[in-house]
This record gives C-alpha cells, structure tokens and sequence, in this order.
C-alpha cells in the first residue's frame, strides 16, 4: 500500500498510465477535461461514473464528455441528486484500487487538501467492479449513450444554475483565488446590455414598479434592465445575483435582480438599492479591464452565464496583468 500526496498527487500518477483500463467513480467532477483526453491519448480504456449531489457536478464537463468519440470512453452520470454515489474510487486493471477523499477535480487530483492511498488487490478490483456493476443497474444511472441523457442533463443544467445562482448570494469571498478556492463554485450569471433606455422605457418601467409595489420606483430603484423575450424562456430569475456591463464591458458591477415584471413581450428586471450591496468577490480594475477584453465575444455568443472554466481564465489574466504592473 502506497499514500499519495500532495508532493506525488493522484495527477501526476493519473498521468503516468499507460493502455489499461481505468473506471472512475467520482461523487463530483469539474474542471479535469484534459485529464480525460491525456488517459484516452495514451491508449487507456476509460470509463467515468459522476453523482450529482447538491447539482455541484459541472454540466459543461458532461457536455465535454458526452461529445468524445471513442469506443475506448464511456460516460455514465447518477442523476439520484442527493442519494447520488459519494465515491471517490479510482480502479486501474488488473490489482490497481485508489480510494480516499479527492473528487475528480483539479483541486481534488492535486492532493493539496485530500488523500487517498494505492492499494495492488485484485480481490478487492473484483469486489468493486461487482458494486459498480450492481450500482450501474439504477435506471437513474444514466449512460451518455442512451437516448434519455439529453433531457435528464438539461434538467440537471437548470438545477445546478439554481444552486450556484443561490451561492453567488450567499458566497462573498475577498477576491476572484478565493472563490475559486472552493470548487463548488461553478458559474455566476452575467447580463449585457448594447444600448440606454429611451424615455419611453424609463417611462413605463417606473409606472410597472409603481402599479406592483406601495412604494415610491425612484426612491427604491439601484437600476432596471430589460430583456426581449418570452417570460418563460427568461435566463434569470428573481432573486438571481448577475455580473452586469455594457457591451463595451464599462460600469460592470453585480446587481441583485431583486423584482421582475412582465409586459409586452418586455422583462424589466429591477435592482433595489441596498445599505451593503452582495458580490461574490470585489471586481478589481485588472478584472475589469479583462472583462472589456472579452465582453464582444461574449455579447457576440449572447452569453448569459460564466462557467468556472471562463471565471478561472479571467481572473488568471487579470492575476498576470498586476504582476506586470507591479514590477
């Protein structure tokens, strides 16, 4: 038996495999895209099986996974939320058996706050194969083959938006490393808007807010913004804490979309002012200035959220930008 540790990580011996079969059984995954293609790129056979418990698994790293094509991968997810597998497990055949508490993340792979140990045990490889086999029987344990998956990974896309919608309330970290510390962050949503509101607009908008609430609109109102669309088919909902900006990336800034009414085809989505207004982390002017570096691309995909991944890439440029001007 062999621990593993931050200095010899699960990573780098992850890396080390070469044309085995390797079954991984992870309670939750994010961000290890690349260690899927380095285990297919060196003639492994991998097979991943992924809970969902509190929906804190990424979709787009399903998304990632379900678009591989090769015979030699295979993607399942336990879509049993809450009663979902809490496995750490990492088998390599034929004896190989890693158990511990390190996830299949980046954080979990580096061993920086986890551990497990190597065992060579053929019996026990056997003995969890046989769980595997008996967990996999689950019909809510679903193969990215199966024609189901697609429905059931919307459904689980809009409960993990809900969820991680609810910790960008409630999450206030001092800077962008650490809310990026915790992996259960995953996304924060992001509103764009290209031009100001005409006098017509403001207009109606306030009359909206009056006829709905017993108090005076202007003394209550931070901002208001509007989206064109179906009310059902609205990206946000109330209650919902969004990175907002112009399409040129000036005045970005979090809003809590605190009421939003419906009329004409017409969202108006309205933040209240607040004594202390909530962010998920303070918006440096490194940040900002990488946020006007990448604003047109994201208003050009009409993007209405930041997966971990683009968050990540943010604040590592913004990160690079105040070295250079420290220097």
């Amino acid at each position: 038996m062999k621990i593993l540790n931050n200095e010899n990580n699960l990573a780098t011996f992850l890396k080390g495999i070469r044309e085995r079969e390797v079954i991984i059984v992870s309670a939750f995954a994010s961000g290890t895209e690349n260690i899927v293609d380095l285990l297919l790129d060196c003639g492994n056979r991998l097979e991943l099986l992924v809970g969902t418990i509190n929906s804190f698994s990424s979709p787009d790293f399903f998304e990632y996974c379900k678009n591989i094509e090769n015979d030699n991968f295979s993607l399942s997810v336990d879509f049993r939320y809450q009663n979902s597998v809490h496995w750490k497990l990492y088998l390599i055949k034929p004896a190989t058996v890693i158990i511990g508490s390190a996830n299949f993340t980046n954080t979990g792979l580096s061993l920086k706050r986890d551990t497990c140990v190597v065992i060579e045990n053929k019996a026990l490889l056997e003995n969890y194969m046989e769980e595997l086999a008996t967990m996999k029987s689950s019909s809510d344990v679903v193969s990215c083959n199966q024609r189901r998956f697609h429905n059931d990974l919307q459904k689980y896309r809009e409960n993990h938006r809900r969820i991680q919608a609810g910790r960008a309330r409630s999450v206030q970290a001092s800077n962008g490393d650490e809310w990026l510390s915790e992996e259960e962050n995953q996304l924060i949503p992001v509103f764009i808007w290209d031009s100001r509101h005409t006098k017509a607009t403001i207009e109606e908008a306030h009359e909206l807010l009056k006829e709905d609430s017993d108090e005076g609109s202007a003394s209550m109102l931070r901002d208001f913004f509007t989206y064109a669309c179906n009310e059902s088919n609205l990206p946000y909902s109330q209650g919902d804490l969004v990175l907002c900006m112009n399409s040129n990336g000036s005045y970005a800034d979090f809003y809590s979309f605190d009421r939003i009414l419906y009329e004409d085809g017409l969202n108006y989505i309205y933040s209240y002012k607040q004594k202390r207004y909530t962010r998920p982390f303070r918006l440096s002017n490194e940040i900002k200035r990488e946020i006007k570096n990448r604003v047109n691309d994201w208003f050009k995909r009409e993007v209405t959220e930041l997966g971990r991944t683009e968050i990540q890439d943010l604040i590592k440029s913004a990160n690079k930008a105040l070295q250079r001007t420290s220097r």
